[in-house]
């Protein structure tokens, strides 16, 4: 899973190449210039860490080092007992590492120079950067499914049920609302209108709340649910005009949800136990056509049903009878 780039760095190094293409020839090219067309000395020293920021020793690293060509400068190596692997070519300013080990989740990092070239190389000269590489831990069966499907009601709450994966009755053969989706608006033209869908739970100490992604990893989500930080309901909304947009709030694609459902309560009024889930972006919603007040929800989720905060899959045991790694019914032809 290979990190965006940041718009920024994207604008400024498109901008870079414009100067470079344009108005300057030969020896007019400053330094910069010619180091982001025809490529630099580049050297860099990546530090491979765990999730408890120890070094990995023996991790497979490979370097790409770009450059205008359809082929990039690789190196190739392994980390050594600091976890640490330095490699040296010649680019136009980023490289890109895929990194892999057995036993650990595939991890990829993009790193991009400043615009500073001296002497040729650019700067700084062999930098240190960390990148985060997780081991595989306790992967568990989970009920896993991607669902896309038309919201039954607008305007109130329908809840869902995701050891089923099915709306609950009337609305489908789900038993318990682990979740509620609250669907309004419309589009009164493609460009024109205004939607908005709320997620929200029920009971006591339930909660959902919207955590950070580890995008270097192929293991994006945290190994265990947090223990603090729930809301009731997290609302999310579209809205524009012809010219521009009144409210853009979507699930951002470097962030995940996690919800706590099925509470379990001792005498006191202490939380005892729950069953914890994980959806991962793009948590789409839409209209089901110009005009109409009705919704649909596209999401893919991870219900740990064991009662324990632990939120790594194992792909192969999808307690959905689906094909294993995958999150998808077969028999359907949609999520759900």
């Amino acid at each position: 899973m290979m990190p965006l780039v940041k718009m920024e760095t994207l604008i400024t190094f498109v901008f870079a190449i414009t100067i470079a293409g344009y108005g300057c020839r030969g020896g007019d090219m400053t330094p910069l210039q010619r180091a982001i067309s025809k490529g630099a000395h580049t050297k860099i020293t990546v530090r491979i860490v765990d999730h408890k920021g120890e070094p990995v020793k023996g991790a497979q690293v490979k370097a790409g080092f770009e450059k205008m060509s359809d082929h990039p400068n690789v190196k190739i190596g392994k980390s050594d007992k600091n976890g640490l692997f330095t490699a040296s070519a010649i680019s136009t300013g980023e490289v890109n590492y895929n990194i892999t080990k057995d036993g650990y989740y595939y991890s990829s990092y993009t790193y991009n120079f400043p615009h500073k070239v001296k002497n040729g190389r650019w700067q700084p000269w062999n930098p240190t950067v960390d990148i985060l590489f997780k081991p595989v831990l306790n992967p568990v069966p989970m009920y896993a499914k991607s669902v896309d499907t038309r919201i039954p009601l607008s305007n109130e709450p329908v809840g869902y049920d995701l050891k089923k994966g099915d709306w609950v009755a009337p609305h489908g053969r789900g038993e318990h609302a682990d979740l509620f989706f609250n669907f309004s608006g419309t589009y009164k033209t493609y460009w024109t209108g205004s939607i908005e869908l709320t997620v929200s739970v029920k009971g006591q100490k339930t909660g959902l709340q919207i955590c950070q992604q580890d995008t270097e990893s192929d293991f994006v989500s945290a190994y265990k649910a947090p223990q603090t930080g729930y809301k009731k309901k997290i609302r999310f909304a579209i809205a524009r005009t012809k010219t521009e947009w009144l409210e853009r709030k979507k699930l951002p694609e470097d962030k995940y949800l996690v919800l706590r459902t099925r509470t379990e309560m001792d005498r006191n009024g202490n939380l005892k136990s729950a069953c914890y889930t994980k959806i991962y972006p793009p948590l789409k919603f839409d209209v089901t056509e110009l005009g109409k007040e009705k919704g649909t929800v596209d999401f893919e989720y991870f219900f740990n049903p064991h009662r324990t905060r632990n939120l790594e899959f194992d792909p192969d045991n999808n307690l959905f009878d689906f094909p294993a790694g995958s999150t998808k019914d077969p028999g359907s032809g949609l999520g759900g």
